[in-house]
C-alpha cells in the first residue's frame, strides 16, 4: 500500500507529504487524542486522503526516508552522467 502512495506522487507533492510526516510527533498526537485510532492526512491534491494508525505512521516515515534516499541517489547519478 505505501509503495503505491509514493509512486503516485509527483516530486513536489512527495516532499510536501514527507515534510508533513516528518513534523508529526506521533506519540504526542495519540497521547493528546487518546480516542483517536488513526491520523488522517489530506494532501494538497484533495483526492489524496490517507488515514494511518501509529504503526503505519512509523512505517510510512521509514518508507519516505528510503524513497528520499533513492531520489537523491538517482539525481546524483543523473548529474554525474550529464
Amino acid at each position: 500500500m505505501y509503495k503505491n502512495i509514493v509512486q503516485g506522487l509527483v516530486l513536489n507533492d512527495f516532499y510536501k507529504l514527507k515534510n508533513l510526516i516528518d513534523t508529526i510527533d506521533i506519540e504526542e498526537f495519540f497521547l493528546n487524542y487518546q480516542g483517536e485510532k488513526r491520523l488522517s492526512i489530506r494532501t494538497s491534491f484533495a483526492d489524496l486522503f490517507f488515514a494511518f494508525d501509529v504503526n503505519e505512521l512509523y512505517e510510512l516515515r521509514e518508507l519516505m526516508l528510503y524513497a528520499d534516499l533513492k531520489i537523491k541517489l538517482y539525481e546524483s547519478i543523473k548529474d554525474n552522467i550529464n
